[in-house]
């Protein structure tokens, strides 16, 4: 009991406790090179952004046309991508918002008050002073508690358009969106510069925890990460919803530069692009999959994927926290672990702070940034974004920080210390994972 009561009291003392009621009762490197594979010689610039297939490898073309379900969800081409952490995101996305000409379009899951998201605020503020087009969605719920009076009320006075995913003064759409909430993290800036990853608007995700975000140069920031606000912005709204796929029209591509290709997916949407692509992937994989994630408890499909995979030699790798932030997560990652480890899955835990990033490499090829954890609520109940990039370069790089940190600052979990788990802790483990979908 004694552990019961120092591990769970902060997370029953919290709001995440509200919420999970609710829910259940509504049931740094830069990269611009082109890949050294692709022969462009034949290609004359500038060239459509969205005739990328030609220079995707054959094998993940199948997987590209699975994906694209409308044409903002194609892979371009004509990117920079730049893989971003900690401070150095707040400082290119300072830079890049001081110099908006036309439109800011932002998103975000969290957006509290602190240091962060108050010098973020103060300057899109002026940006609309200024008449620069400023939108910012919010996600509503996940910010109870963390936004004093004025907050955003003084940034619509600024000039700031702002709308709230779930507000509380539509009761019918509060009831229904209550357990679907927006997890997106996204900026567009004059439809030229696009962030999208993990971090959310706060200061911890900048100065205390590891996380990971990506800045796109280019056609994918107005097509991919634009087409994700677009498809977004009306449903917090009055109008009718246009999908931005029937007005896109794509920008041209002046050189080869990265292939991105930006996918979105919700509860609604008729698909499960997010799960369909971890399976895909891991069912096509010949070498490895990495991936990160910080909450693990994956549906059916995709572990069973993920023991595909280990089973037929594939070297599948999932990192998460040593510690989660969320105490009740700890034994719902460690309720999977006998499972993975039996199918020849390796998990590593990492030490240090807690490391918040969703990302995923496979096949020195395929590089996954996103806000999808490997959990049931990314991949069934919340509107979430990937981006991903068909680049060996870039793919390269990051398994090298994946292979760093298995021989650093992570250790492997061993069957023996699953086997010597205590008791107690092993029917927490079940108690738990049976609500985990919900946290």
């Amino acid at each position: 009991m004694t552990y019961i009561y120092k591990r769970f009291l902060p997370f029953f003392m919290s709001k995440r406790l509200l919420i999970a009621v609710f829910a259940l009762l509504s049931n740094v490197t830069l990269f611009s090179q082109s890949a050294e594979s692709v022969d462009s010689s034949a290609v004359s610039f500038p060239f459509s952004s969205a005739d990328a297939s030609r220079f995707i490898r054959p094998q993940y073309l199948d997987f590209t046309d699975m994906l694209a379900v409308d044409r903002s969800m194609v892979p371009v081409m004509g990117n920079k991508v730049e893989v971003i952490r900690g401070m150095h995101h707040f400082e290119l996305l300072t830079a890049d918002l001081a110099s908006a000409k036309e439109s800011i379009c932002m998103e975000y899951y969290e957006f509290p008050d602190g240091d962060i998201p108050g010098t973020v605020r103060n300057l899109i503020m002026g940006k609309a002073s200024d008449g620069v087009d400023v939108k910012l969605l919010v996600e509503n719920i996940t910010n109870l508690g963390d936004v004093p009076s004025g907050f955003y009320s003084g940034m619509r006075r600024s000039g700031v358009e702002m709308r709230m995913f779930t507000p509380f003064v539509r009761p019918l759409r509060f009831l229904f969106r209550l357990d679907h909430r927006n997890h997106q993290k996204i900026a567009v800036i004059d439809g030229r510069v696009g962030y999208i990853g993990g971090m959310n608007m706060a200061d911890v995700y900048f100065k205390d925890w590891g996380d990971t975000h990506l800045r796109i140069e280019g056609p994918a920031a107005y097509v991919g990460v634009g087409g994700v606000f677009w498809n977004m912005w009306p449903r917090a709204g009055t109008e009718p919803f246009v999908p931005f796929a029937d007005t896109l029209t794509y920008p041209m591509a002046d050189s080869l530069g990265k292939i991105v290709q930006v996918v979105s997916d919700g509860p609604f949407d008729g698909h499960r692009l997010m799960e369909d692509s971890y399976v895909w992937l891991l069912d096509n994989a010949s070498d490895y999959f990495y991936a990160r994630t910080p909450y693990f408890s994956p549906p059916g499909d995709v572990l069973a994927a993920m023991k595909r995979a280990a089973k037929r030699g594939v070297d599948v790798r999932i990192i998460l926290p040593g510690r989660s932030d969320v105490p009740v997560m700890d034994p719902v990652n460690r309720s999977f672990y006998r499972t993975c480890l039996e199918s020849g899955i390796k998990i590593y835990t990492c030490h240090g702070p807690f490391n918040h990033g969703k990302t995923f490499v496979t096949d020195d090829y395929v590089t996954s940034i996103g806000s999808v954890n490997l959990d049931y609520r990314s991949f069934r109940i919340n509107y979430e974004d990937n981006a991903f990039i068909y680049d060996q370069p870039v793919a390269g790089y990051m398994k090298g920080e994946f292979e760093s940190e298995c021989s650093g600052s992570c250790d492997m979990v061993t069957m023996r210390q699953v086997k010597d788990t205590p008791f107690l802790q092993k029917v927490l483990q079940g108690i738990v994972r049976l609500i985990s979908s919900q946290m």
